[in-house]
């Protein structure tokens, strides 16, 4: 999959793969995680970018362009889901290597939402689903 892609993947996402290769039920509206097979650049194949740019100021720095540009640098992860998309982001990177994940769903009417890196993004998910299946908060 690195080869394919042209990246070394970030260390959280590589001990993932080295125990499964994709995930159901990643939250509760993911309903099925890239494997090594289905993972792939984004490329901005809905036309995002351009949506999330139009609410951007004209002296936009990189941080509030983070929104838009995802769209265009991000890696795929979600296969199935609840229009919800799950995005890699290759240049927002920690001195771990790290890659932050981002979330973002049309129907929640909010920002993409950033999760440092893979682990703390299914530590996430799993609080969602758990959460929606017993019917109860995180408290």
């Amino acid at each position: 999959m690195e080869e394919r892609i042209g990246r070394r993947m970030p260390p959280s996402y590589r001990e993932f793969l080295k125990v499964t290769d994709g995930w159901r039920h990643a939250g509760g509206f993911v309903w099925l995680l890239a494997g090594t097979e289905q993972v792939r650049w984004h490329e901005d194949e809905m036309g995002l970018a351009e949506i999330f740019e139009e609410y951007l100021d004209e002296d936009a720095g990189p941080e509030e362009r983070v929104e838009a540009d995802i769209w265009r640098r991000g890696l795929q992860l979600d296969v199935e889901s609840d229009a919800t998309s799950v995005l890699m982001d290759p240049e927002d990177v920690d001195e771990r290597g790290e890659w932050a994940v981002y979330t973002w769903a049309s129907w929640r009417g909010a920002p993409p939402e950033r999760h440092a890196n893979f682990r703390v993004f299914m530590r996430a998910m799993y609080r969602e689903f758990r959460s929606l299946r017993t019917g109860r908060g995180e408290g």
